[in-house]
């Protein structure tokens, strides 16, 4: 299940960064045009804020593998645990 997860979010990641490739693209043709300053300036803007949203869903997404790894670690601590508990109770009956 986790890595089902995990696969969803590596596709999410790679469809997001060429929507972002296209969209860049596309400001990089209307700059070809002559802009005045303030269409140049409010270009530069909308790539900020573009480059800002882009920087804060990898963060939320980073932040996603993380607890989704967390997850599988903890997981995997408790199966070992649990099988260190059996055979500590094999080894006292044993006795």
């Amino acid at each position: 299940m986790s890595e089902d997860k995990l696969h969803a979010l590596k596709k999410r990641r790679e469809e997001r960064e060429i929507d972002y490739s296209e969209l860049k693209g596309m400001l990089e043709g209307i700059r070809l045009a002559k802009l005045s300053p303030i269409e140049e300036s409010m270009l530069r803007i909308l790539e900020l804020v573009m480059k800002g949203f882009k920087n804060t869903v990898d963060y939320l997404d980073n932040l996603a593998e993380g607890q989704i790894r967390l997850t599988q670690r903890i997981e995997n601590l408790e199966k070992e645990a649990k099988q260190l508990r059996t055979t500590l109770d094999t080894l006292e009956e044993n006795r």
